[in-house]
């Protein structure tokens, strides 16, 4: 077995066993070359535009698969994302209706219409970019999302990341869990591990220009929206700076 697929291996052994709501605090961190052949697979949550470490790691392993029957956790990528604004990083958070409370699928979830929030979410995006080099590229078919969301947060998320993946060459359609239960031992469970509340995937990232850095610098790891409004079809080169880099998979 390789080095890498060794320590997947090992840190596994390590993990305590959980629930569909767990936690892997306090496991020691490991590091893992980001390149298909060390990572077979690698499980990640549902996400709301996510940031660029989901999508290199999206890109990078040779399967992503996507967890569909996990139950909701609260301020996550799941219904949030974060942007670069004038003002610095401007986090817009999707309200949600839970019909099962905390035990909600999170394919059960759905879209609260709370705040008119499609509507305010547009219009923070669009005073964000509406100067970056490609928005006028991306807007028409961006709006049209936000202007029919849908029911539930799955399917939203879902037709972001085509929209996504429309425009970044080389991101393949995720595959979706059909049950919940225990990550294969050559697959990578980072479904816990990307959180805004937990640190970076990788120790630097390279600059790209974003609108208001001359304000603010550069902001990274913000979401792939951010590098897509600013790189356009070259948002691909940029990810391809992560191949071969570590990445450290536990807190």
């Amino acid at each position: 077995m390789p080095a890498d697929k060794e320590k997947i291996a090992l840190a596994k052994q390590a993990m305590p066993t959980d629930n569909k709501s767990g936690s892997s605090e306090g496991v020691v961190s490991q590091q893992l070359a980001l390149q298909p052949a060390v990572l077979a697979s690698v499980y990640l949550s549902t996400a709301y535009l996510p940031p660029i470490d989901y999508v290199a790691l999206w890109m990078h392993a040779g399967t992503t698969v996507i967890e569909k029957y996990e139950y909701v956790e609260k301020q996550s990528y799941r219904n949030r994302c974060r942007i670069a604004t004038a003002t610095g990083v401007t986090e817009l958070n999707i309200p949600l209706e839970r019909p099962q409370g905390t035990k909600t699928l999170i394919c059960d979830v759905r879209l609260s219409d709370h705040g008119n929030w499609p509507v305010q979410h547009w219009r923070t995006i669009e005073a964000a970019y509406q100067s970056s080099p490609y928005f006028d590229y991306l807007a028409d078919e961006l709006e049209a999302i936000y202007r029919n969301p849908g029911t539930f947060l799955w399917d939203f998320n879902e037709r972001m990341m085509q929209f996504l993946a429309s425009w970044m060459e080389g991101l393949l359609r995720p595959e979706s869990t059909s049950v919940y239960g225990v990550v294969p031992e050559e697959a990578l469970d980072m479904r816990i591990r990307l959180h805004p509340k937990k640190s970076n995937l990788f120790d630097e990232y390279p600059s790209y220009y974003q609108v208001f850095s001359a304000a603010n610098g550069f902001l990274p790891n913000m979401s792939s929206l951010d590098l897509l409004m600013n790189c356009g079809n070259e948002a691909i080169i940029y990810l391809n700076n992560f191949k071969n880099r570590k990445i450290s998979v536990f807190l």
